[in-house]
């Protein structure tokens, strides 16, 4: 029987009930070494519908795993807020952290931004091992916070052109700025989406927070201290969830 404590795995693939799925090494290794599972036993599997499975292990062998997919489980814990997270780039480890808990937090997307600012720039080479390191860690949280849905994170933008992109988005901008002293607006249209502004280390530049008010961006502060990057980009990802969207259902 599926349990909330079963363990739970994501499978890259649109799955339906009665469908047998072969999967390859790489989750051999994850499901023996790590999660110490063993043909016969049973877990739980989501894919990119969103939606969640029972699933039972019918073969473990070191070239693949086959699992049976069984009864689609009723859990849908998507936010209905529609929050994206738009963060300039920093150092790896502390887009780490923001990624990992994003997921956490309900986010939906990411984008990475090159600011005035920022001190790193990657190559075509350097970014794709960094997405799939992100890649893993976005798998794993969702896994972990019981999410059915992964999410998406963006190549990196040049602020700019990523700002001048979105003049024909909907969403309520809202970008981070300690010297405004202001909070966030209290109001939410019905069916409207919040995206999230953070800058590096050091905030933006002046040029840049003007050139985004001009872009229909509000800005906001969360406060009289000063904090970290990451802190800064969590601290407002709850603060949205808690007024617009599922902590308090």
């Amino acid at each position: 029987m599926v349990t909330m404590q079963s363990p739970r795995l994501y499978v890259n693939a649109c799955l339906s009930q009665g469908q047998s799925v072969q999967l390859d090494q790489q989750y051999y290794a994850r499901l023996s070494r790590v999660m110490r599972m063993r043909h016969g036993q049973t877990l739980r599997v989501f894919g990119n519908d969103g939606q969640e499975y029972q699933a039972k292990i019918t073969r473990m062998q070191r070239h693949g795993v086959h699992i049976d997919v069984g009864e689609r489980i009723e859990a849908y814990r998507e936010s209905p807020l529609s929050l994206s997270l738009a963060v300039a780039i920093i150092r790896p480890r502390n887009l780490d952290i923001i990624l990992q808990k994003a997921v956490e937090l309900g986010v939906q997307s990411c984008v990475l931004l090159y600011t005035e600012r920022s001190q790193l720039r990657y190559d075509e080479k350097t970014w794709q091992g960094r997405h799939r390191h992100w890649h893993r860690l976005i798998i794993n949280a969702t896994e972990q916070c019981q999410r059915v849905r992964l999410c998406r994170l963006h190549p990196p933008r040049n602020f700019s052109d990523w700002l001048t992109s979105q003049q024909d988005d909907s969403a309520m901008r809202l970008i981070l700025d300690p010297g405004c002293h202001a909070a966030p607006p209290p109001l939410l249209t019905d069916g409207r989406a919040i995206t999230l502004i953070v800058g590096p280390e050091g905030g933006f530049t002046e040029q840049e927070l003007t050139l985004a008010r001009d872009n229909g961006c509000t800005a906001f502060s969360l406060g009289p201290r000063i904090l970290r990057a990451e802190t800064a980009a969590l601290c407002a990802a709850g603060i949205c969830q808690a007024w617009y969207g599922d902590y308090f259902s």
